[in-house]
């Protein structure tokens, strides 16, 4: 019995006398034998490339275009998301009487993206690590229709998650 107790002293003092490592995903060095872990930082930007403004729909006046970009980075910071994210693009109106209809573009691609019948896209995945830059376009299309209200606010929302 004092044999086992011996060797379970003997054991402990000996793993305490060496230098303890921290196995983490993300971590930097301190000093000899000291870490500590990182959280990895998401970075998930949309930046409009023209100001909102404001138009007089009708028949005559249709094919207004919007323009913004989704990136997963920062110009005044070199980092890249460190984290998988996905997103999806969500189009609001604020008042459902307007006739006014709507399709979404990729700019690189020039290839419409589908909404859904809630006005969204589906969920776009990005790496980590990885830059990813998008711009895209909204285009607003007169639509005929009966019943009207006298104005009405689009949004764009942009909805994202860590993967």
């Amino acid at each position: 019995m004092k044999k086992n107790n011996k060797f379970i002293i003997l054991t402990f003092l000996l793993i305490t006398l060496f230098d303890n490592f921290s196995y983490a995903r993300y971590y930097e060095t301190i000093n000899a034998g000291s870490y500590y872990a990182k959280i990895a930082e998401p970075i998930f930007m949309v930046l409009p490339i023209q100001e909102t403004y404001e138009f007089e729909a009708n028949e005559q006046n249709i094919n207004k275009e919007y323009y913004f970009i989704v990136k997963n980075y920062d110009d005044n910071n070199p980092k890249v998301s460190e984290v998988d994210l996905e997103f999806d693009i969500e189009i609001e109106l604020s008042n459902n009487n307007f006739p006014v209809s709507f399709k979404l573009y990729d700019c690189i691609s020039n290839e419409e993206i589908v909404l859904d019948s809630l006005n969204r896209t589906e969920k776009i995945f990005i790496e980590k690590n990885t830059v990813f830059e998008r711009q895209y376009k909204l285009v607003t299309y007169w639509n005929e229709k009966q019943e009207m209200s006298e104005n009405v606010e689009i949004n764009i929302v942009v909805n994202a998650s860590q993967k």
